[in-house]
């Protein structure tokens, strides 16, 4: 038989250690420092990282190729979408 005291005990421990090392996931990175900033803030500057990525022509360039139906399914599905 399981003593009532126990669960509490189980739940307080992983409550303090999910915190903590959500915690330490965010915050550990601003206490060690952040690495300098390397990137300008121009529209020279953003063309040149678009261009880096080849993201020129928007992302399609990343999705398989696909028919007008797919192209029109994707559509749809955004049409559902609240914001």
């Amino acid at each position: 038989m399981e003593k009532k005291g126990k669960s509490h005990t189980q739940a307080f421990v992983f409550d303090v250690g999910v915190t903590g090392f959500y915690g330490q996931g965010f915050g550990l990175p601003l206490v060690l420092g952040l690495p300098d900033e390397q990137l300008g803030c121009g529209s020279s500057d953003f063309r040149s990282l678009v261009d880096a990525y080849g993201l020129g022509f928007g992302p399609g360039a990343f999705l398989p190729a696909s028919d007008g139906a797919t192209a029109a399914n994707l559509a749809s599905r955004f049409k559902l979408v609240r914001f």
